[in-house]
């Protein structure tokens, strides 16, 4: 499987913050994230603005770096890296600020001691909120470091070489990757940390594209039942169909296997009267799971759901290809579930 980069755009005054700017590529490219600087393109106005834009929205990550330079500004006064902030921060993107010595230092003079410049900039720095404060290149390099080597990797896009996989070359890739092959019907259960008797059942549907571009998102649409009864003999039960949970949500896969996703819940009453669906609340949570590697086909996938509303549920899920596996998953793992 081809190694997925990242991209980081970096926001800052280019002339007074070269070294820190520097430093701060080194460090993305020890996390082989793809550094995007803008002193490589020309932007003189509001249309300029719209190919900023562009960069930012195909950017998983964006760096602030901020001196005590408020820089050029636009035609209404506003300086690019301000308008470079606010368009990351509008769009959700993870964003990390470094606040360099020199703007450290500014912000303890007298205001009557400043320039309009100056004291633009200060008022721009309080905007920014968890910015990291770093008074040589040892601070920002450790900045960096912490802020990029805590990060989930997987929950971002990123992107890979663009190779032509086809015929034999993508057959062997589908081989090599067999773990990571999830679409179709699954059937899952669900316990609960807080609650011994909780039990649901239900069968999932997982929508993905096998190849290299696309196999790390995926969609899932499943339903949840309590059990009304179980046959020890026969080794099968049945599900209660008068009410139920449909859940939906759309998951990443990170290269290590960890699938992470939020889903939408709406609990269904399946009323006779008028043979309607009549639905009866909402929630969402988020789903926690991680593929191992057992060197073939993927049979069985374990994880966490933490519902978040109305009602707070956290504990596992279990997944299986077959309901013969799950039935006998649950016998020998939980038999007092069943009764």
């Amino acid at each position: 499987m081809s190694k997925k980069m990242y991209s980081a755009f970096i926001s800052s005054v280019y002339e007074s913050l070269q070294d820190e700017r520097s430093v701060v590529i080194d460090c993305l490219l020890d996390f082989q994230i793809f550094p995007i600087c803008m002193e490589h393109f020309t932007v003189s106005s509001s249309e300029g603005f719209a190919e900023i834009k562009k960069f930012i929205d195909n950017s998983d990550f964006v760096v602030l770096i901020l001196g005590s330079k408020y820089g050029s500004c636009d035609e209404n006064g506003v300086s690019w890296t301000e308008r470079e902030f606010d368009y990351a921060t509008k769009k959700g993107k993870k964003l990390m600020a470094i606040v360099c010595n020199d703007l450290i230092e500014l912000e303890k003079k007298p205001e009557d001691e400043l320039t309009n410049d100056e004291k633009k900039q200060i008022a721009f720095r309080k905007r920014v909120d968890m910015a990291h404060k770093a008074k040589d290149e040892n601070d920002i390099r450790k900045i960096v470091t912490q802020f990029f080597g805590g990060l989930n990797f997987g929950e971002f896009v990123g992107w890979t070489r663009g190779e032509d996989y086809s015929g034999e070359k993508l057959e062997n890739w589908k081989k090599e990757n067999a773990r990571f092959d999830l679409g179709g019907i699954w059937y899952h259960f669900h316990t609960s940390w807080s609650d011994e008797s909780y039990l649901r059942v239900g069968t999932v549907k997982i929508n993905q594209e096998f190849d290299p571009k696309h196999y790390d998102r995926i969609t899932i649409d499943g339903n949840n039942y309590s059990v009304a009864s179980y046959d020890a003999e026969n080794h099968k039960f049945t599900e209660n169909k008068i009410k139920y949970t449909n859940w939906n949500g759309e998951y990443t896969i990170g290269d290590d296997g960890h699938i992470l996703g939020i889903y939408h819940a709406f609990r269904k009453f399946q009323d006779k009267f008028n043979e309607q669906s009549i639905g009866r609340g909402e929630n969402r949570g988020i789903h926690d799971f991680f593929i191992e590697d057992n060197g073939g086909e993927l049979r069985f996938i374990q994880g966490e759901f933490h519902d978040q509303a109305p009602s707070p549920k956290e504990g596992n899920v279990f997944l299986f290809r077959t309901e013969e596996e799950r039935i006998k998953f649950l016998e020998e793992n939980f038999p007092h579930l069943l009764g």
